[in-house]
């Protein structure tokens, strides 16, 4: 139980720290930038959908709505089939900010600490698209 409680130790830390890494390069949060993701796989998407995936408030989600309008990497639209809900994707810019970091997650599994556990890749993989986000964000 210990070597299993260390093990979660640094991934907890070690990701805390990508996370501060992204928000200084990006001066996007790990939500906005999870945002990307989600639309990147699921869009269009609805401001209710992508709420229920993040787990935050409906105030959060449309504050990180803004944000990501504002620079350019989401557009928004009135669904023709419910005019009381707004569809959210991707912009080309956006899209090939992820399609990008996609090609380039790979990298981070090997800069992965030592001692991180096998049974964390697919973490590793993900915060190597938010990092290859994060890189492209500030180009």
């Amino acid at each position: 139980m210990a070597s299993q409680a260390e093990s979660l130790i640094g991934v907890l830390t070690e990701t805390r720290k990508l996370e501060k890494r992204l928000e200084s390069l990006t001066r996007l949060s790990s939500d906005a930038l999870l945002v990307l993701l989600l639309l990147h796989t699921r869009r269009p998407a609805s401001v209710k959908e992508l709420t229920g995936h993040l787990g935050v408030s409906d105030s959060r989600t449309s504050k990180l709505l803004c944000l990501l309008e504002d620079r350019g990497l989401i557009t928004r639209r009135i669904s023709l089939s419910d005019r009381r809900v707004e569809q959210i994707s991707l912009t080309p810019r956006g899209d090939q900010i992820i399609e990008t970091a996609l090609s380039v997650s790979a990298s981070l599994h090997e800069e992965a600490p030592p001692g991180w556990p096998l049974n964390i890749e697919p973490s590793i993989n993900l915060l190597g698209i938010i990092i290859g986000c994060a890189a492209l964000v500030c180009t």
